[in-house]
């Protein structure tokens, strides 16, 4: 049985790990470093989490009997804590964006090879079997050849008080909130991305929107964006070939219901609807089959990679 510690009662950590782990006998969740003692004992209360360790951040990445770590603190002290466990040995699940740069993700890579650990950045729709049928799909819809793409992530984050997003020192902003899952997705289908153009609406030091251009190969592509108030949720993927199109909602989410569309109607062959488990699970069982020394679907590498890209597109708009 491997212990979990947790860095941070974040919200996302109930559907990120303890929900899935929850679902399995070979993880339990151990540990948990919080700031506020008090807070993590109501987190605790609140999710069902019994006979838990309560300690600081410092201390949980050297914790001697934890063997994994799932880092939802912001991206700023990620590289830190994560270091200190990956040379330990202690594997790390580490929620996007992997740091704050190119520097950081490269430091932390160095010691997940160094430590002989494994690093995962949570790209979580990623493991979901969406993903590989929406792959399949792009090579037997009758689309023709690809020209270009385009995926837009969208969801109104308000600016409260002490809200992570809208604090850049902190890695705030909305291409590392929700446009590192567009740019990563594009990454993934199409290669890595030269940035061609950038703009962003900057408010509070960080971007509140933002349109990408770039080329993956001989394919044009484009994301966009918005966390501001006035944005309506919205995820997809579409895929514009010669002779139609192919579009995939609810990518970031699939769980939550996903559909395939094309161009053509007579093209039936279509994935619709929910999923019994969730994106985490499916993550959280590859990141267990990786421990266990199965091919990582994901490295350490990529995530640096992800870093350089954001990194480019932050150059363009002249921000970090």
């Amino acid at each position: 049985m491997m212990k979990i510690g947790l860095l941070g009662a974040a919200r996302i950590a109930p559907i990120g790990i303890i929900q899935p782990a929850a679902r399995r006998e070979d993880v339990v969740v151990t540990h948990l470093a919080c700031r506020d003692q008090a807070r993590a004992k109501d987190f605790c209360a609140a999710n069902g989490l019994q006979n838990i360790t309560f300690t600081d951040y410092a201390a949980l990445a050297g914790q001697a009997d934890v063997d994994i770590i799932y880092c939802a603190l912001p991206p700023a002290l990620h590289v830190e804590l994560a270091e200190v466990a990956l040379l330990r040995g202690v594997h790390v699940l580490c929620e996007k964006p992997l740091a704050m740069n190119a520097s950081e993700a490269e430091r932390m890579a160095a010691a997940a090879q160094k430590g002989g650990a494994v690093l995962l950045e949570a790209f979580h729709y990623f493991f979901h079997p969406a993903l590989k049928a929406f792959e399949l799909a792009m090579r037997k819809a009758p689309i023709g050849g690809i020209a270009s793409v385009r995926s837009v992530f969208n969801v109104p984050i308000p600016n409260t008080p002490g809200q992570l997003r809208y604090i850049p020192e902190l890695g705030g902003g909305a291409l590392m909130d929700l446009g590192c899952y567009n740019l990563h997705a594009i990454r993934q289908l199409f290669g890595e991305p030269r940035i061609s153009k950038a703009a962003a609406d900057i408010k509070h030091g960080v971007d509140v929107a933002l349109h990408v251009q770039m080329r993956c190969g001989d394919i044009n592509a484009e994301m966009s964006c918005d966390m501001r108030g006035s944005a309506a949720r919205e995820d997809y993927i579409e895929i514009i070939g010669s002779e139609g199109r192919l579009r995939f909602d609810s990518f970031v989410a699939p769980h939550r219901g996903y559909k395939f569309s094309y161009s053509d109607t007579n093209y039936d062959d279509h994935h619709e609807g929910p999923s019994e488990l969730m994106t985490y699970d499916y993550q959280l069982a590859h990141f267990i089959d990786m421990i266990g020394g199965a091919a990582p679907r994901l490295t350490a590498e990529d995530g640096v990679k992800q870093m350089r890209a954001i990194e480019a597109i932050y150059k363009k708009i002249d921000l970090r």
